[in-house]
């Protein structure tokens, strides 16, 4: 008997390794305002918590600066252009995926990205599984950690909240599936900041690695 019928993932920092992109971008822009390279371990910190965030915490320009706005605007600009070409995964995703649909298992996105760049990742993936449900910010009034766009993928799906297992790396993540009564995963390998401890996000699984997963359905 299987325990989990569908998988709902979030996207950055979960099934893909944004920061890849986001280091680029910030290079090139410390490279323009004449500061220092900024580090990969340091993007990773920030990764899930936006551009404007990154921008604050890994170049040093807070958000009453005069050139915030435009540095922000450039951002997603440059990330518009990136991931149009390439969306790097995870060590281990594009297996899990693919042994996901040899088990029939569906699954289904949820993300507080918007639809402006998740429309040119979703077809990259859909080379490896079907993605039966895409929810952005742009399709729900309220992003996680409300659960309306859990709820939402679990209807479209026809597959109670309690039946699907819903897999992410940072704490809003956790509390958008307690809020939907989903059981959740922590995705451990994922952009966890230095001072966050999983195991006190009240996660149903702390999963080290994206295959772990696999014990789980």
């Amino acid at each position: 008997m299987q325990r989990y019928k569908a998988v709902l993932f979030d996207l950055d920092g979960t099934l893909l390794d944004s920061a890849v992109h986001f280091h680029s971008i910030l290079n090139k822009q410390a490279l323009e305002l004449g500061t220092a390279e900024v580090d990969f371990e340091t993007v990773r910190q920030w990764a899930s918590n936006g551009a404007a965030v990154m921008i604050e915490n890994c170049l040093g320009i807070t958000a009453d600066a005069e050139n915030f706005q435009q540095l922000n605007t450039q951002f997603l600009e440059l990330y518009d252009q990136e991931v149009h070409t390439s969306c790097p995964l995870f060590e281990e995703i594009e297996s899990l995926l693919l042994q996901l649909k040899s088990k029939d298992i569906p699954i289904a996105i949820i993300t507080n990205k918007g639809r402006r760049f998740y429309q040119h990742i979703e077809p990259q993936l859909e080379q490896i599984i079907p993605v039966k449900v895409g929810i952005t910010r742009d399709d729900v009034t309220e992003i996680k950690p409300h659960p309306e766009g859990l709820l939402n993928s679990a209807k479209q799906l026809n597959i109670t909240p309690e039946e699907c297992l819903y897999v992410g790396d940072h704490k809003r993540d956790i509390d958008a599936a307690i809020n939907a009564h989903m059981p959740s995963a922590a995705a451990c390998w994922g952009y966890i900041h230095k001072e966050d401890n999983p195991t006190q996000w009240n996660a149903n699984h702390l999963l080290k690695t994206p295959t772990e997963l696999l014990n789980l359905i």
